[in-house]
């Protein structure tokens, strides 16, 4: 029984990317990442609050600056069980459009290493020194080696996508691996959420709206909820 108590997904830690002096992209009408995550990150807390009633914690709740191995190396200390950053996408291509489901892996397209370059550029904000011997390949196989949730993130990310396939409007480019450094360290099921388009008028609008927030909210709990009932029944 308290072999079985510590599989409960009983807390989740969400991470709303960007912050303070890092704004993440910014959208076609001016508008910043940061707080699309944040005002995102808050409706799935809530949203997870009434569904499952159980303790969600979020790397922000205000408007700050969080370094990215900060923000796993929290949700260890924690106890998390899941791990959800929550991020808008942006591309040259201001027709590309929907979301995309990362989780830790070597990216196999050059949008996603793309994906990853630009998220983990935040580290000009920090002390790049952390990540010394973090690069490309050597940090895939660091990550790799000391996540042993590979393959619950993977599966939990197909149940992420299809819940968001669901919405109204939706688009999905797929579930994708990349070398995130903000998913490093992370000692559960982890991944990445890029809800949409910045440089994508229509994205945009759909990503600002309060409704649609709520939706996508909604999408990502229920799937959190399927996770958790599978997850705990294997284990």
């Amino acid at each position: 029984a308290k072999e079985r108590e510590k599989w409960k997904i009983d807390v989740v830690v969400l991470d709303p990317g960007h912050g303070g002096k890092d704004p993440g992209t910014i959208g076609k009408s001016g508008y910043y990442e940061k707080h699309l995550t944040l005002a995102i990150a808050k409706e799935i807390k809530a949203e997870l609050e009434r569904l499952l009633k159980i303790k969600v914690i979020m790397t922000r709740s205000t408007d700050v600056f969080v370094p990215l191995q900060e923000r796993t190396q929290f949700a260890n200390r924690q106890n998390g069980k899941l791990f959800i950053s929550i991020h808008v996408d942006s591309n040259p291509d201001d027709k590309l459009r929907g979301h995309t489901v990362y989780f830790m892996g070597p990216a196999k397209t050059e949008e996603a290493r793309r994906v990853a370059q630009f998220e983990n550029s935040v580290i000009q904000y920090e002390d790049s020194k952390k990540y010394a011997g973090l690069s490309d390949a050597a940090f895939i196989l660091a990550a790799n080696a000391q996540n042993s949730f590979n393959k619950e993130s993977q599966d939990f990310a197909s149940q992420v996508d299809q819940q968001l396939c669901q919405l109204p409007q939706s688009h999905s480019i797929g579930v994708r691996q990349a070398g995130f450094y903000v998913l490093y360290g992370s000692s559960m099921p982890n991944l990445l959420v890029e809800t949409g388009f910045a440089s994508n008028r229509q994205d945009e609008k759909r990503l600002k709206d309060k409704n649609t927030q709520r939706l996508i909210a909604r999408a990502i709990a229920q799937s959190v909820k399927e996770f958790k009932e599978r997850y705990e029944m294997v284990n």
